[in-house]
């Protein structure tokens, strides 16, 4: 397995350093620098991302979302979850979610990060925000938003959307369904069911293996008993474990807690926009995957 927020100690610190600068370099530049995207769209869209945790809460990574017609469905609940959802919930790795939305036909999506986080890669510290913007067609091809996340330290626990219609910013007939905000809590957690919780081998404690966990076999569940909230504090929380970023968690978890926030605004009149290219993003991950 392999992310750059796979999060094992130097190892996966340096290795994202050098993926970003050479993905951010890659990405849409031109003679100009930064390269301006003039698209004549309907509706130009800012994507905000806040980590509601506070201090000696949890992390999480950089965020994907993607805008589509309804039918791409990241996961179901109670089902095994595809390979590129054990990428993200295990290791934080975007890329197999970027491809799988390419090749579904789709092309409105982007990753928000977090530029204020620990020195060594975007995450979202407790108490962090970031935004991306992006212009879109507001047609009834482009009318739902998906999102996908993983938390950290964990070994593959998440949030998204299962449902891919439940989120709709535009009506049949194009029109903007006004801004909105996402909140996402305890109860909105799923384990992905790939990985067996275990510290040793979780992505965001230093001196794991994160690689080397020990595979599940098991479906996408969301945490809906305080039990299973229990067990995964037990194992995270206040066990003497430290982060990359040098902090411990010691915040419990639980149903009600606010994990974090996601709000999508309209920005009027757009015209241009900067863009900074999905190759950046889609090099979020790969050192190299375990071995099955």
């Amino acid at each position: 397995m392999t992310f750059p927020v796979c999060i094992y100690g130097l190892i996966w610190v340096r290795t994202m350093r050098r993926i970003l600068f050479i993905a951010l370099v890659a990405s849409f530049f031109t003679a100009d620098g930064l390269t301006t995207c003039e698209i004549a769209a309907q509706q130009q869209i800012r994507v905000t991302v806040e980590n509601l945790q506070i201090n000696g809460g949890f992390y999480f990574t950089p965020v994907w979302f993607g805008i589509h017609d309804g039918n791409f469905d990241l996961f179901d609940a109670g089902s095994a979850s595809s390979s590129s959802l054990e990428s993200l919930a295990e290791l934080g790795d975007v890329s197999g979610i970027q491809t799988d939305f390419s090749n579904a036909g789709f092309t409105e999506q982007g990753v928000v990060l977090a530029p204020n986080g620990f020195a060594g890669a975007p995450v979202f510290d407790p108490t962090d925000s970031g935004s991306a913007t992006i212009v879109i067609n507001a047609t009834n091809t482009d009318r739902f938003f998906s999102f996908a996340s993983m938390l950290i330290p964990s070994n593959d626990v998440f949030f998204g959307n299962g449902d891919p219609q439940s989120i709709e910013l535009f009506d049949t007939s194009g029109n903007f369904n006004g801004n909105q905000t996402i909140d996402i809590f305890g109860n909105n957690l799923y384990d992905a069911g790939t990985e067996v919780t275990d510290s040793n081998f979780a992505a965001f404690v230093a001196g794991a293996n994160a690689p080397g966990g020990t595979d599940q076999n098991g479906v996408a569940d969301r945490f809906d008993s305080q039990g299973e909230f229990d067990a995964f504090n037990a194992e995270f929380v206040n066990n003497g474990l430290s982060t990359p970023a040098g902090t411990s968690i010691t915040n419990n978890l639980s149903a009600g807690s606010s994990i974090a926030r996601i709000t999508i605004t309209a920005i009027p009149e757009p015209t241009s926009f900067s863009v900074i290219g999905l190759a950046a993003l889609a090099g979020f991950g790969l050192i190299r995957r375990r071995r099955r």
